[in-house]
């Protein structure tokens, strides 16, 4: 029976082949009437084919004259054949043989798929073209609608009809290839491709494929229930007999799916097979299980163990299992390593009164919220029915909106307490808008204190909201009350819970184990620790062997950094973990173990584990820790050591552990070492670098270094993999000169930076282009040669693409930068900084690097690393240098702050500003001398003042002239960098102690000219002001009077401002400030105090420049000035806002504007509002209401609008002028 469709074409009587009759004229929309483009006759021909399968002969007329003819592009000519000829493989159901025949087709004509096979998709090969040819056909349906839908079984017959078998499908859609999905899309009530075989079909399509494959489908068959079918299980414990890590990670996170005890009883057969990697697979299955049959199946087989690696992993399981115990019988909290009880916050008196405290003065708060939105629609309205007018339209006419009073709602929500039945709840908030929400939040906020605390939780929870969600929205009133109020300390996290359950919340366990919260946020809440010990076999279960999902480990283990100390339930579940071979999990749980004692026996033990990155981070954590009982075992375990990855950490932990390494790092084992290293360690990732041109290395003594040293360490640092290397490469750069080390650092991070960024010009790019031109005109493989572009224009346009782009990555060689960590401070540190601010949008190389910086630790390279922590756009590099910052203040006891006060570089100068270069062979003494603008005065030996040095060959003119350079360079990049640094003090109102600030800031050569130029305020213990004051160049401390200032009273320092000093200071340092003919570093005191009146303190936007209008390229000029940059790109490529970040305040402070594109053009703009919001990880904080931004920061901001706005001009048109 012939397709509706078919008989449309072909009538109700069919012309054979050959014959001579009228044949039907063929529509523009019928399907293969573009062939009769190549010669007359074949649109009939396929059509006949198709519908009786007569005349064979026209597959190999069109093979011959469609097939061959590779520019044969129909869909650009014909685009309604084209796609009536795509619906048929849809609409041919119940003939399984005209589809085969439309494949046929397909396959004869040679266009709309391809039989290409690349490196991962190899497993296509083994499906017969033609059934290849016909599944492509199922990519998307795009909306077609058929009359006779094909079916399942008419593929599946037809699949058998072409030569394939139902496992060919199967293969077809097998998730192997990176950026490929291929999919049968099929009427979806017909069923899915999930549905349609069962799991030995599955099985049979994977064991065809090797391991990687095998890998990659079972990482993406995750949530599939294909996965889940009892059947794959065996298929799934088969995996762990197999060699490859990967794949037998992937099968082992598919086994909680199933049923534990199938899981326990395979496991338990699979203990006994003669490779060690399987039983080890079964062990860690048994692990995950935990049940009472799992662990004495594990406590029996540990009799039996002789592999050490089985045996540790036994051990772990064991213990982990063992940690999901009860906890103790506590009243509250848990027990921790050090056996003493925390208990949880007391729950405080929460109940709700039942009162209503609102009358009809707050629902008036709403009264313009109203008639704007009533204006609002009203213009929408008028534009929706003057469009529907001017389209002479019948139907569809557009609505005037309706708007409900708020007030009364509201009113009526708040005044009332929540039933706890969520049937008896019939009282919900008013709909309003989300564009309106910022208006009316913050009305509900204001009015909140009046309310019950447990009447605010109780709405917060209504409608079943989880308490997820409650602890990480940021647009809901009530939420965010709560949030402040837990953070406040008015009621606890825990207590918070129970009420969650009370009222039906559900989802409490997400707190602990989802990898991210609802709202994007990627943090923990603080206190979360409250919920999670009452659930630590949640904890546990998030983390390996259990859990399998790493951004769920790594929130289980932001949770547990969460707890006041370490619950002892979780110490073995964090051994585990402590040495698994991913350092985004193993570096936590480390530090998390640092003080827990107990466990050195344990690790002792993993030492002689078979796999060489455990023993490798055994060791590691055993030198961290300061084991030093473990030296013995750390020296037995190297004296049999062949793996370079755990010998490197076993000999820098004996040498950490104060044992003697020198048997290993002297000048004879270093040699052997190396050429042995050279012999074992591939180099191929090396092949850009040069090792002729390297610096000589020269041992201590001055004698050079055999080439193959350095050779042998940068091949070891490949494999390491890690920028911040390993502390044997401290020990081994040890036994060399500090200069020929300095030089040898220089040359790998120039060398390594230089092949990253290297971009492809001059003739050879030239011809690349030319050829690739050239084959686009030639095969109209490219658009450009579609629409006429000549072979000139293509190469200019593929030339422009290749300036701009990387042909080279040094992210597989980053691990050579452990090998920078001695580079010269003054140039390492702005080659970095140059790096970031140019090719920043490299993710992985601008992490390398800023591991480098903190491997390097200088001056230089932590001022380079601060910057980057505070001001860097990229977010996770920026978190990664503020992680950084963090654990290096933590190592030298410092707060942040002072880091990075103390960490400012001299740029070579003494404290007097001063600095000594000898000159010629004669070694003549010139100064060099910081002026008070820090510009570099040069002296001559006569003390006269001179332009340059002079010239000269010599090494000592040479040198004198690289560090008077270097100098120069280290000033400007530190004033630029200090004078923000500076500025974000004053706005976050940081206080220094006075000591330290006389220590850290007046006795440093570059900050003493720059602090000189600021105001500072002197404050007493209670932080009550006492004067204000300025260093002088000279060193002297005067007040605005010009007096000197008794600094013995003064306990703590602030940089003044106008809004924090009386008006008669504010004048007399105005008129200070003029006298002594002092630059300010920046406004302090000659910007007005703008503060906010009763009405505004509850909004959210300053507004009182809203509609000044300028083009878009004032704006962003004015913007730069004050310090804004362009706020993140929406969706579209367009962007509505510039942001000033207050790092020292954690405060965004957003210039709303009509909005732009990127790359912008010069159109009108205006200014709508200025908006403030917490800093956060999740992108989606909530404004602040005015009230709640500190008001030296608000008046600095508002200034800034002020300021920018006056680039414009106020226009009363503005919002039909503007972008959107």
């Amino acid at each position: 029976m012939l397709s509706h469709i078919l008989k449309k074409f072909l009538g109700a009587a069919n012309n054979p082949a050959g014959s001579t009759a009228p044949q039907p004229v063929a529509a523009a929309a019928d399907p293969y009437v573009y062939l009769d483009d190549i010669q007359p006759g074949p649109t009939y021909r396929a059509q006949t084919y198709l519908a009786t399968g007569e005349d064979r002969q026209v597959l190999v007329d069109l093979r011959a004259k469609v097939g061959a003819n590779r520019n044969y592009t129909p869909g650009r000519t014909h685009p309604q054949a084209v796609t009536a000829t795509n619906a048929l493989a849809y609409d041919l159901g119940g003939q399984p043989e005209a589809l085969a025949r439309y494949a046929e087709l397909r396959h004869a004509m040679g266009w709309g798929f391809s039989l290409t096979t690349r490196k991962d998709s190899k497993h296509l090969d083994a499906i017969p073209d033609a059934v290849r040819v016909l599944l492509s056909a199922y990519g998307n349906r795009h909306g077609i609608s058929a009359q006779m839908p094909t079916t399942w079984d008419d593929l599946r017959a037809a699949v058998k009809i072409l030569g394939g078998h139902d496992v060919d499908i199967v293969l077809y859609c097998l998730p192997v290839e990176r950026y490929s999905k291929r999919s049968i899309s099929l009427d979806p009530t017909l069923g899915t491709l999930a549905t349609q075989f069962d799991a030995v079909t599955y099985i049979a399509a994977l064991e065809r494929q090797d391991a990687k494959v095998r890998a990659t489908v079972l990482e993406r068959w995750a949530i599939s229930p294909i996965t889940k079918a009892p059947d794959f299980l065996p298929f799934l414990m088969k995996q762990g007999h197999e060699s490859t890590i990967t794949l037998r990670k992937n099968a082992a996170a598919l086994l909680p799916l199933h049923d534990p005890a199938a899981v326990t009883a395979l496991a338990q057969e699979m203990l006994a097979a003669k490779k060690a990697t399987a039983r080890l697979f079964a062990v860690e299955a048994l692990g995950a299980v935990g049940s009472p049959a799992a662990l004495k199946a594990l406590d029996a087989h540990k009799q039996v163990e002789k592999s050490q690696s089985v045996f540790t992993s036994l051990e772990l399981s064991v213990g982990v299992s063992k940690a999901e115990a009860p906890v103790p019988a506590v009243e509250s909290g848990y027990i921790d390593a050090s056996g003493a009880h925390v208990q949880l916050p007391p729950d405080v008196a929460l109940v709700d009164d039942g009162s209503s405290p609102l009358d009809n003065s707050f629902a008036a708060r709403f009264d313009a919220l109203e008639a704007k939105i009533r204006k609002d629609v009203e213009a929408r309205y008028a534009t929706s029915i003057a469009y529907w007018e001017k389209k002479g339209k019948t139907y569809n006419k557009p609505q005037k909106g309706i708007v409900e009073p708020l007030g009364p709602g509201w009113m009526a929500v708040l005044n009332a307490p929540v039933p706890a039945d969520p049937a008896e709840r019939t009282i919900y908030p008013p709909r309003v808008p989300y564009r309106y929400s910022d208006m009316v939040n913050p009305i509900i906020e204001a009015t909140l204190d009046q309310i019950p605390l447990r009447r605010v939780i109780d709405l917060a929870f209504q409608n079943g909201r989880s308490l997820s969600a409650v602890l990480e929205c940021r647009s809901d009133p009530f939420c965010n009350y709560v949030q402040d109020a837990i953070s406040g300390g008015r009621v606890s996290l825990a207590q918070v819970a129970k009420i969650a359950k009370e009222d039906g919340a559900g989802y409490i366990k997400h707190v602990i184990a989802n990898a991210r919260g609802h709202y994007g946020t990627r943090s923990i809440i603080p206190g979360t620790w409250q919920i999670a010990a009452s659930h630590l076999p949640l904890v546990i279960g998030a983390l390996p062997p259990r859990g399998t999902d790493l951004r769920t480990a790594q929130r289980a283990l932001a949770i547990i950094a969460d707890f006041p100390s370490l619950p002892a339930d979780l110490v073995q579940p964090l051994l585990f973990v402590a040495i698994d071979d991913r350092a985004r999990l193993r570096d936590p749980a480390q530090k998390l173990l640092t003080d827990v004692p107990g466990i050195d026996d344990q690790l002792i033990m993993i030492l002689a584990d078979k796999r060489q990155a455990v023993r490798a981070n055994a060791a590691r954590f055993l030198a961290d820790r300061g084991a030093t009982a473990a030296l013995p075992a750390l020296v037995k375990r190297l004296k049999g050591e062949k793996s370079e990855l755990a010998r490197a950490d076993l000999i820098s932990a004996v040498a950490r552990l104060g044992g003697d390494a020198a048997l290993y790092l002297g000048r004879d084992a270093l040699m052997k070492e190396a050429k042995t290293f050279v012999g074992k360690l591939p180099d191929a990732k090396l092949s850009w670098l040069d090792q002729s041109t390297a610096p000589r290395l020269q041992w201590a003594d001055g004698s050079a270094a055999d080439p193959v040293i350095l050779d042998a360490w940068l091949r070891l640092a490949l494999k390491l993999k890690s920028p911040l290397g390993s502390p044997l490469f401290g020990l081994y750069l040890d036994q060399m000169t500090p200069d020929s080390v300095a030089a040898v650092s220089d040359w790998v991070l120039s060398s390594w930076i230089s092949y990253d960024i290297d971009r492809p010009i001059g003739p050879e790019a030239r011809a690349t282009a030319e050829a690739r031109a050239k084959r686009d005109v030639a095969s109209k493989s490219s658009w450009m040669a579609y629409v006429g572009y000549s072979v000139e224009e293509i190469t200019e346009i593929y030339l422009r693409n290749m300036a701009s782009s990387y042909p080279n990555s040094g992210a597989d060689s980053k691990g050579i930068l452990a090998l920078t960590h001695r580079a010269t401070p003054s140039t390492a540190g702005p080659m970095i900084a140059r790096y970031l601010k140019q090719h920043g949008k490299r993710v992985s190389q601008a992490k390398a690097l800023v591991e480098t910086l903190y491997g390097m630790g200088t001056q230089d390279a932590v001022q380079v690393l601060v910057a980057t922590a505070t001001r860097f756009k990229q977010r996770t590099v920026r978190e990664l240098a503020e992680k950084l910052v963090v654990e290096l203040a933590e190592e030298r006891g410092w707060t942040q702050d002072e880091l990075a006060d103390r960490s400012v570089p001299t740029g070579g100068f003494e404290d007097d500003g001063t600095m000594l270069l000898e000159v010629g062979e004669e070694a003549k003494p010139y100064v060099a001398r910081l002026a008070s603008d820090l510009s570099v005065k040069l002296l001559n030996p006569q003390g006269k003042e001179v332009k340059t040095i002079p010239a000269g060959k010599d090494s000592n003119t040479k040198e004198a002239k690289s560090l008077l350079s270097a100098a120069k360079k280290t000033i400007k990049t530190a004033q630029t960098q200090q004078q923000a640094r500076l500025y974000d003090a004053m706005v976050s109102s940081r206080v220094w102690d006075r000591q330290t600030w006389q220590d850290d800031l007046t006795h440093h050569p570059i900050m003493q000219r720059l602090i000189a130029r600021v105001i500072w305020r002197g404050l007493d213990d209670k932080g009550e002001l006492i004067t204000g004051l300025r260093l002088t160049p000279e060193g002297e401390i005067l007040d605005a009077a010009g007096d000197d200032v008794d600094m013995t009273a003064i306990a703590k320092i602030d940089v003044a401002h106008t809004a924090n000093l009386p008006e008669q200071d504010r004048q007399a340092w105005r008129d200070h400030l003029t006298d002594f003919e002092v630059k300010p570093l920046f406004a302090q005191v000659s910007r007005p105090v703008r503060g906010l009146t009763d009405p505004q303190k509850n909004d959210t936007r300053l507004t009182d420049r809203e509609g000044w209008m300028m083009t878009t390229f004032k704006l962003r000029t004015a913007a730069k000035k004050a310090g804004y940059d362009r706020a993140p790109i929406g969706d579209g490529g367009g962007f509505d806002a510039y942001r000033k970040e207050f790092r020292g305040s954690q405060i965004w402070a957003d210039l709303y504007f009509t909005g732009s594109y990127v790359s912008e053009d010069d159109i009108p703009a205006a200014i709508k509002h200025m908006q403030f919001t917490r800093m956060n990880d999740g992108g989606g904080a909530r404004a602040l209401t005015l009230s709640k931004v500190p008001p030296l920061l608000l008046s600095e901001v508002w200034n800034d609008l002020h300021e920018i706005a006056k680039s414009g001009a106020f226009d009363a048109d503005w919002e039909s002028k503007g972008l959107y």
